[in-house]
Formats: C-alpha cells, structure tokens, sequence
C-alpha cells in the first residue's frame, strides 16, 4: 500500500466517523446551529474534494473523471458559500 492509498483509506474512515457525529454534534435547534452546521458541511466536503482528486488521479474510465471534476467544482463553490456566510453572519 501506497502513501497516496494509506491516506485514502485514512479520509475514508475519518468520513465515516464524521458522518456519525455529524448528527450527533449538531445539536439542538439554537442561536449556533447554522453555524455548526457549516463547519461539519465544510469538512464533510473537503474529505469528498480530496477522494474526487484522487479519482481524477487514478480512474481509468473518463465518466468518473467527469464527475470527480464535477464534485470538486460544485463542493469548492459550496465551501467557499458557506465561508462566506460564516465570514457575514458570525465575523469569523
């Protein structure tokens, strides 16, 4: 196993155990919520980018590269919407 699979393999769990906590931490319904919200998104969807830029990488078959580039260009939009929300809404 490579470095590149070792990492892979690594974010893959470490989405699985985002995803779990994700409702968990999340909370109830408060002044925060939003907020949490977005920083469990944003980290939800740079663990997808970075599995995205490595089937762009290595995917043999030119429909999974189309959607790879196409996950990277919609989740760096919405990452950067999100930031910027937080960035207005909380000063941060």
């Amino acid at each position: 196993m490579n470095k590149s699979d070792h990492k892979v393999m690594m974010m893959q769990k470490d989405m699985k155990t985002m995803d779990s906590k994700m409702m968990e931490s999340l909370g109830s319904k408060d002044a925060m919520y939003d907020k949490r919200f977005m920083d469990l998104m944003i980290g939800h969807h740079e663990g997808g980018i970075m599995m995205a830029k490595d089937a762009l990488k290595k995917s043999e078959r030119p429909e999974i590269k189309e959607m790879a580039q196409k996950i990277i260009d919609s989740q760096e939009n919405e990452i950067k919407q999100m930031k910027d929300w937080e960035k207005s809404w909380y000063g941060n």
